[in-house]
């Protein structure tokens, strides 16, 4: 797995777009940081809350956004959105309220997971989309187990904060053998492109009988790779 060196962090605070998300057809994301302000965006997001980005970012995101069924203010401590910025784990949830900007409200089903910001703190990643939009789910695999778009975004955001917090090479493989198996398949292969433009298969792992096996044998060296 190569990650080039442009692409070694998640998010791009510059602009207030996180890296890998302004593709999603489907779902909006947003980062808040430890006190609950938005502090990026994806584009997506824009369209489903009919606000631009300038709106949101700097916002306190309970307050903007976190709305009852009939449009009424939500008390914090009955906001099921804002409850893993306290406890700092993954939750999620069919539908609750969004604002939006035209005074609508949207439906949202929801997924908010924590995360590194780019100044080292912690802050959460917020993935939603309209619970009434047909298609909005994806069709679940034929095999292992199921898992919708914003389970698929969450282990995205996951994997990439893995991939750029330690420096410790064997480490991040390690960590990230044990997000990917037997989650979204059986096996794994790594392999990692050396400084002299070589390949090495650096990991080969299975899952059999809820343990990780390593095949040491077939890691190693691997021919060399045409330009």
């Amino acid at each position: 797995m190569n990650v080039p060196e442009h692409d070694a962090g998640p998010h791009r605070p510059q602009d207030g777009r996180p890296r890998g998300l302004s593709d999603l057809t489907h779902a909006g994301a947003y980062v808040v940081d430890d006190r609950g302000r938005i502090v990026e965006v994806a584009p997506r997001t824009e369209a489903l809350l009919r606000r631009p980005a300038a709106d949101l970012l700097g916002a306190d995101a309970h307050d903007l956004l976190h709305r009852g069924p009939r449009g009424e203010t939500l008390p914090r401590s009955r906001c099921a959105m804002r409850r893993p910025l306290i406890t700092g784990g993954t939750s999620q949830g069919e539908r609750e309220w969004l604002a939006r900007g035209d005074g609508s409200l949207l439906p949202a089903s929801w997924l908010v997971t924590p995360c590194l910001l780019a100044d080292g703190r912690t802050g959460a990643l917020v993935l939603f989309h309209d619970a009434d939009e047909p298609g909005a789910q994806v069709p679940e695999p034929e095999h292992g187990t199921s898992m919708s778009e914003l389970d698929r975004l969450a282990l995205l955001a996951e994997t990439t904060t893995t991939l750029t917090s330690s420096l410790d090479v064997d480490e991040t493989l390690r960590q990230l053998v044990r997000l990917v198996v037997p989650l979204l398949a059986d096996w794994v292969v790594v392999d990692l492109l050396t400084e002299h433009g070589g390949v090495n298969r650096a990991a080969v792992v299975h899952h059999e009988d809820g343990v990780l096996v390593h095949h040491e044998d077939l890691e190693g060296p691997m021919p060399a790779v045409p330009e």
